[in-house]
């Protein structure tokens, strides 16, 4: 059985009896994360199809960069790349894994960079979905079309509510339909040294959350068989995650 509490309008659901659930940076912070995802080493395909938007030699920000799998790709493809997480285990391990590199740690959420430094921001792996409560959430986004360059790109990925992100997800997400819930927070227990929370939001409603942060839609990549669907609906129905790329406002 579980609870739910309520925060910023959102529901939490917090499973009883499982592991300790824990915020961002404890989850992260941790050798035994960062050893998990020292094993990916190449980019996923929605990721290749939305890094295809990225101009050359572009100076880019890698949020939430983890163990340097995207830095070192980037980099290597002639870009200025700075890796940046709130995790001191992730970047040692991605200094150590790309040492001719730039990384920091730091907060997705207050970002201490001066404005218009960058021609793209990243968000990979669905690393923004980590960002709670709320209204953290937010603030990372307006930071990041803040230090954007007029018309720079932010490119990320959210997970899908539409879509169950699991056979075990199966029975939960038809909980969310039945009760109309479009976004809500869960806590995730996917690995063996913890679970925190992850934010569940539609297309639909991602989209409608960029708009008053400043930025402008220019795709969205919900699977690579689909190459970069238009129809919000339909994006709903063919992945747990989406990627999203977008053009920060000129005015």
């Amino acid at each position: 059985m579980g609870d739910h509490q309520e925060r910023a309008g959102l529901k939490i659901k917090i499973q009883k009896g499982k592991r300790p659930v824990l915020d961002a940076k404890s989850y992260y912070d941790i050798d035994a994360a960062a050893l998990h995802y020292l094993n990916f080493k190449h980019l996923f395909p929605k990721e290749k199809i939305a890094f295809d938007n990225i101009p050359d030699n572009s100076r880019i920000l890698d949020l939430g960069c983890g163990t340097g799998r995207t830095t070192g790709i980037l980099h290597a493809a002639g870009h200025e790349v700075t890796g940046l997480d709130i995790s001191f285990s992730m970047i040692r391990t991605a200094m150590e894994r790309c040492p001719e590199t730039a990384f920091l740690v730091g907060d997705a959420c207050s970002l201490s960079v001066k404005e218009k430094q960058f021609d793209v921001v990243l968000f990979s792996n669905k690393g923004i979905d980590c960002i709670y409560p709320y209204e953290k959430r937010l603030e990372a986004l307006q930071g990041i079309n803040r230090i954007l360059k007029p018309g720079g790109l932010f490119i990320f990925s959210s997970h899908n509510h539409c879509f169950p992100r699991s056979f075990d997800g199966v029975i939960p997400f038809l909980r969310s339909l039945l009760k109309r819930q479009r976004q809500s927070y869960i806590v995730d227990t996917f690995h063996s040294w913890g679970a925190t929370k992850l934010f569940l939001t539609t297309p639909a409603f991602q989209i409608e959350e960029l708009k008053p942060m400043g930025f402008e839609l220019i795709k969205i990549i919900p699977n690579p068989l689909f190459n970069s669907v238009k129809s919000l609906g339909l994006s709903g129905l063919v992945y747990s995650s989406v990627y999203y790329v977008c053009k920060s406002k000129t005015n």
